[in-house]
């Protein structure tokens, strides 16, 4: 499903978020070359963080705090310590007058308070502000709030045709694998009216640690609610919309398995996660979420080669060859075919969908870049596959590489003469040569004749 009036409308939500974060981000004086070492110029004070001001989600044991002035543009530290999410011990240094500089603070100068993780360099916001007083104690116990100031290399996903896009990244981590119109926007309408919804209540607290990210609803990967946002005490209330005989769309019938999408900004990450009780679509009904799970697998990219290829489809329900394969795909590939000879190509389609759990011969011309080949925005778990006698092409569609000992039903060597890929490794009750499955990759397996019950796989997490 394309939404480009979601994409649009996202793109400007979260394009807005991201130039107030820009400006803020840009509009202070950044060399980022921080050094979290105390001096010791004779006097200092001291002071302790401790109840609230420990509770936060930034700082991670072995970060940095401290105290620093500003000298001529350049940030002097003048007591620092490592994190460790016990009370917080700051000597902080007052400065040197026989020196020629300033190197510690002023009498009842300001203490600002800076903290490093991961590369990036924050500045902590405090109430009440202390003052640098001599052989003083000071305690802070209320919450602190952090604001970014300056980074070195920060990881995270650096395209923005992704919904995880970081405008902070430097370094690409592989963490893009949702497109930006995977969620519509909280202001726009994107789905199609219909004369049948079914109304999802998160209770208050549900989701508390994600107060004012986007929550939508899926099924099979399709939207099917509008995009709302989690409120500030983890409430959260989705209308989910089925289909009707008037509405040409593909929303919710009766009986599907429902999930939903998290959209955090303040991350960049997207969270896939059903109820702990599944949810079953049903027209007008109501069904209120007092627990939750996550599933904690990203979707399956493959990444094709040149040539022949043995591809697994993971996507969770039958499709079209040109729904399911990237757009314009007949620039990339040659042929497409069944382990019966059923085959697409530019000119004959004879193959027509592409089943989940099977396998399929690709062939990529030489002289193009081989693409990455992804069937779904989300991991899909469960996807049985029904084997045959003789010869089948089978999809492996775990969310990890996994031996071929644990990745295959007990005792299936009873069952199995011969298991290959695509370059002719094979594994059979004498030889081992494949030794692994790969997610997204197909293999050629031989079921014997004479197999009762015929085995049914499934490979999934």
């Amino acid at each position: 499903m394309y939404l480009n009036k979601g994409h649009m409308k996202i793109h400007f939500k979260i394009y807005f978020f991201y130039l107030l974060l820009v400006l803020s981000y840009t509009g202070v004086s950044q060399s980022c070359d921080f050094h979290f070492t105390s001096p010791n110029t004779g006097n200092n004070m001291i002071v302790l963080l401790h109840n609230e001001a420990l509770n936060n989600n930034l700082l991670n044991v072995g970060d940095s705090i401290g105290a620093f002035i500003n000298v001529d543009d350049n940030w002097v530290c003048v007591g620092a310590s490592f994190w460790d999410g016990a009370q917080q011990v700051l000597a902080i240094w007052g400065d040197d007058s026989v020196t020629e500089i300033q190197d510690g603070l002023l009498a009842n100068q300001e203490i600002l308070l800076k903290a490093m993780s991961e590369g990036q360099i924050f500045t902590i916001n405090y109430n009440p502000i202390l003052q640098y007083v001599v052989n003083d104690v000071q305690t802070i116990n209320t919450g602190l709030e952090f604001e970014i100031f300056c980074s070195n290399n920060i990881s995270g996903c650096t395209d923005s045709d992704y919904i995880e896009f970081n405008p902070f990244a430097t370094v690409e981590d592989g963490s893009c694998n949702y497109s930006a119109n995977y969620f519509s926007s909280p202001d726009s309408s994107v789905i199609s009216n219909t004369d049948n919804n079914m109304s999802i209540f998160f209770s208050s607290g549900i989701l508390i640690d994600y107060q004012g990210a986007l929550i939508q609803a899926f099924v099979n990967g399709v939207q099917v609610s509008e995009a709302v946002l989690i409120d500030s005490i983890g409430m959260a209330g989705i209308s989910v919309v089925g289909t009707d005989s008037f509405c040409d769309c593909n929303l919710a019938n009766n009986g599907d398995l429902i999930s939903f999408t998290i959209f955090d900004p303040l991350t960049y990450s997207v969270l896939n996660f059903t109820s702990s009780n599944e949810i079953l679509y049903q027209a007008n009904g109501f069904v209120g979420v007092d627990s939750i799970s996550f599933n904690v697998h990203q979707a399956i990219v493959y990444q094709l080669s040149s040539g022949w290829n043995m591809v697994g489809y993971t996507g969770s329900v039958e499709t079209s060859v040109n729904s399911a394969m990237p757009l314009n795909f007949e620039n990339d590939f040659f042929l497409i075919k069944d382990v019966n000879g059923n085959f697409w190509n530019s000119l004959v389609d004879m193959l027509g969908t592409l089943i989940p759990g099977k396998g399929y011969m690709m062939y990529v011309y030489p002289e193009v870049n081989p693409p990455n080949l992804n069937f779904s925005e989300v991991y899909n778990s469960n996807i049985e596959f029904q084997l045959t006698l003789g010869w089948n092409m089978v999809a492996f569609t775990g969310a990890t590489e996994k031996d071929i000992e644990e990745a295959m039903p007990e005792s299936f060597q009873d069952d199995f003469f011969l298991i290959k890929d695509v370059n002719g490794n094979f594994w059979n009750s004498l030889v081992d040569m494949l030794h692994v499955f790969i997610p997204g990759k197909a293999y050629m397996m031989y079921v014997y004749l004479e197999s009762d019950p015929i085995p049914l796989l499934n490979f999934t997490d």
